[in-house]
């Protein structure tokens, strides 16, 4: 067999066939894609010419599209192998580019020595390469992925069916084998049991919950959901139906924030189906929390009332919990400062605690109270409060493993240092904060921390005009329709537009923030802002 071409060779054959000069993580793609064969190279880079998909700023090659002449090659080299050899090879095509002997041995019920002499003809062929103890790889990514397509219908699905069941009787609980597990399960629809299909999803989500793996929770929930289609009509559909809902509003109010359009439809979804008591409780708190996203005060205090007036009747700790929390919410917003700090007491230090290694993080809210504590010390300028409140609701997250609950109450601590004008620190807090919820995948509070930080350049040494950064930042803030902290966000892009001297552009964003407390009720800045006018017209003074 020829040696592959090196990187050099590879980055002139897609220059000649395309036109430009590929960037070094796409010549690595290439490479993984090809093994460096030449032809294999020249025929690709071909295709995503033609389709458009090739320009300088390609860093790695996307889909599983194969040319038409390398797909003939590859079909006149694996029908020249024996049927044994081509049925492993069939099997390792969907276990991926690199797979595991004793999951293609359990797929094709064979002894795993049986199935690796099987392979011994490709191997010879360059087909397949070892990939440590145990495990194979295929030489050329293009060469499994013509095999993965030529696989279609009952034969792909009862594939899939059968490497799912492969994984479940292996019996290991590693991360990734249950994810694989549940991904050929779904993979395999009908031809797999829907329960035995759900029960690997299950086990998969349950450990993604354990890692705060909120957008694989996301997927494989509308996995589990497209599942349940195939169950029989009856309770036990729709109570399955119901709690992936759930847990859809949940994870989406993370990933994609409080009044995203996927929590919407998720949250009509789930209020079209027959709940149990516990997942009203639930829909009612998220709902909640989508109303007082959108600025919508009154319909989220009411549903807030609802939920203690829940858990007054049935001491359901869920329903107390949520209630509170969102009693407080709203107050503090609405400007009732007694009111939240009374209902802050009650959710973190009054009440039976949620059974939360059951429910999962997201249904409980004693943890996010503290953020609420920390905002209510801010506004009494008492810093030292800010730091317990917030220490106290670190700890309690830390100690569930709570990393939502932990963002909230970073990002509590963060908007609370803006309260009181603290920026000294600051920015460097809010990029570290910042970096981890991007990490996790929590974006739009992402997005209020890389607001604060850019406040806080801006007052601080040098004072550089960060305005431009604050407007983008409140933009990905508010790119749903969110309102929640919005005068606020406004008021601190003021202070930067009046630290950088345009006295004119700073009176104008505090009539935003004004304008936009008055629509929505959230009177808790009134102070804040027209301290911030009284400044604005004393440096205008002659």
């Amino acid at each position: 067999r020829l040696r592959g071409l090196d990187d050099t060779a590879t980055a002139q054959l897609i220059e000649n066939i395309s036109g430009l000069v590929p960037r070094s993580e796409l010549v690595r793609s290439f490479e993984e894609r090809t093994g460096g064969n030449p032809f294999y190279i020249k025929e690709l880079a071909r295709l995503l010419h033609e389709n458009g998909r090739l320009n300088p700023a390609t860093a790695n090659i996307t889909g599983s599209d194969v040319p038409d002449a390398v797909a003939g090659v590859i079909r006149r080299r694996t029908a020249a192998l024996p049927a044994a050899t081509r049925a492993v090879l069939d099997v390792a095509a969907l276990l991926g580019g690199e797979f595991e002997m004793a999951v293609a041995a359990g797929a094709l019920g064979l002894g795993e020595q049986e199935t690796v002499d099987r392979l011994d003809q490709a191997r010879d062929a360059g087909l397949i390469v070892d990939a440590g103890p145990g495990r194979l790889r295929f030489g050329h990514g293009l060469v499994r992925d013509a095999l993965a397509a030529q696989l279609r219908g009952p034969a792909r699905t009862g594939m899939h069916a059968a490497i799912a069941r492969a994984y479940a009787e292996l019996g290991r609980t590693t991360f990734d084998h249950l994810l694989a597990a549940a991904e050929h399960a779904w993979r395999a629809h009908n031809a797999l049991e829907p329960a035995a299909a759900l029960a690997m999803v299950d086990r998969a989500r349950s450990a993604a919950w354990s890692r705060s793996g909120y957008h694989q929770v996301a997927h494989l929930c509308a996995n589990a959901l497209e599942i349940c289609d195939a169950l029989p009509p009856g309770n036990e559909r729709t109570d399955k139906q119901a709690e992936l809902w759930l847990q859809l509003v949940a994870v989406r109010a993370v990933t994609e924030g409080q009044n995203s359009p996927a929590l919407r439809e998720a949250l009509r979804n789930l209020g079209e189906l027959r709940s149990q008591e516990g997942q009203f409780t639930l829909e009612a708190a998220f709902s909640c929390l989508e109303a007082s996203g959108s600025g919508r005060y009154r319909e989220a205090g009411a549903i807030a009332h609802a939920l203690i007036a829940l858990y007054a009747d049935n001491a359901e700790p869920t329903a107390g919990s949520a209630g509170y929390y969102l009693s407080g919410l709203v107050s503090f917003f609405t400007g009732d400062i007694d009111a939240a700090a009374t209902a802050v007491d009650i959710v973190v230090d009054g009440l039976p605690t949620v059974d939360w290694q059951r429910l999962g993080h997201l249904a409980t809210f004693d943890v996010r109270g503290y953020g609420i504590g920390a905002w209510l010390a801010a506004l009494r300028g008492d810093t030292a409060a800010v730091d317990v409140w917030t220490h106290r609701g670190i700890a309690l997250a830390d100690a569930r493993n709570d990393v939502f609950g932990r963002a909230i109450v970073r990002i509590s601590a963060l908007q609370a240092r803006a309260i009181t004008g603290c920026h000294d620190g600051t920015a460097e807090l809010a990029d570290a904060v910042h970096t981890e919820l991007r990490e996790h995948g929590i974006d739009q509070l992402a997005a209020s921390a890389r607001v604060i930080g850019a406040w806080a350049r801006a007052l601080g040494p040098g004072m550089p005009d960060t305005a431009d950064e604050v407007r983008d930042a409140i933009a990905e803030h508010a790119q749903d329709g969110t309102r929640i902290f919005l005068p606020m966000y406004y008021a601190l892009l003021a202070d930067v537009e009046k630290a950088c001297g345009r006295l004119d552009i700073a009176h104008g964003v505090l009539e935003s923030a004004s304008s936009t407390a008055a629509a929505t009720g959230e009177r808790v800045w009134d102070a804040q802002l027209a301290a911030r006018r009284d400044a604005l017209r004393a440096a205008v003074a002659p």
